[in-house]
């Protein structure tokens, strides 16, 4: 990847569009320091940045400038329930709840392999808003979602108050969610 150069405000949401296999990931693994760039640098404008990263995958990580501090639902199929990932944490009930998910606690006998893919997408958006970062890098955060849900996604972006960096290929989604876009071509 050579001459990936962006800057993005504390509040600004951004959309980052590419062709499969261009970079986009890897670019926001360097934005979320689980991969060091060969060259150059990533400037942080906080000392304590907290960003909170949905993995395309279902999956999330969270991380203070560089160091992770929570890992969650990772695809295993023999993960057992997200309430023993995450215990009693009440931060994580109370934003389920504040974002809408009431029903996480419903899926709490379930295992996860049993969950769908936008009842798992959910579940990490809940564990990613639950860390409170101040940067979001949500990865395809659409794939597995409905329509209703995909709406809902819209609306909590809005509301976010940090920055967001958005990895998609639904157009739709971009347009109502973000306030530029940024292309990535062959790294």
């Amino acid at each position: 990847m050579q001459g990936a150069a962006f800057d993005l405000a504390g509040d600004e949401k951004v959309g980052l569009v590419g062709h499969n296999g261009c970079g986009k990931t890897t670019l926001a693994n360097i934005i979320f320091g689980s991969i060091e760039p060969d060259g150059g640098a990533v400037e942080y404008g906080g000392e304590n940045l907290r960003i909170g990263y949905l993995l395309q995958n279902g999956g999330y990580k969270v991380h203070v400038r560089g160091v992770a501090v929570e890992t969650g639902f990772a695809a295993e199929a023999d993960q057992s329930t997200h309430e023993r990932a995450y215990g009693e944490n009440h931060i994580f009930r109370k934003t389920a709840s504040g974002i809408g998910l009431d029903r996480v606690w419903e899926w709490s006998g379930e295992r996860y392999a049993n969950l769908s893919g936008g009842e798992r997408t959910k579940l990490a958006l809940a564990g990613v808003w639950s860390s409170k970062p101040d940067l979001l890098i949500l990865d395809e955060p659409t794939n597995h979602l409905d329509f209703a849900g995909i709406d809902w996604l819209v609306g909590e972006v809005a509301r976010f108050g940090g920055a967001v960096i958005i990895i998609s290929h639904d157009r739709y989604f971009l347009d109502q969610s973000v306030n530029r876009i940024s292309e990535l071509d062959d790294g």
